[in-house]
């Protein structure tokens, strides 16, 4: 991987050379996202709730 790039609204990958085939035997294109999944498994396997408002609808007037 070379990079990222916002593209129309979306991130797109940019390879340094041919992008991978994510459909062949034995290639995975999914780690990045599959490392953080395995990483809440494993390290905090019981959702708590936060002490603090994480997202709000509140508007600054």
């Amino acid at each position: 991987m070379k990079n990222i790039e916002e593209v129309n609204g979306k991130y797109k990958v940019r390879y340094e050379g041919k992008a991978p085939n994510c459909k062949a035997a034995n290639t995975r294109c999914n780690t990045d996202a599959q490392a953080m999944i395995d990483y809440i498994a494993n390290e905090m396997p019981v959702i708590t709730p936060q002490s603090y408002e994480v997202v709000t609808f509140k508007r600054a007037k």
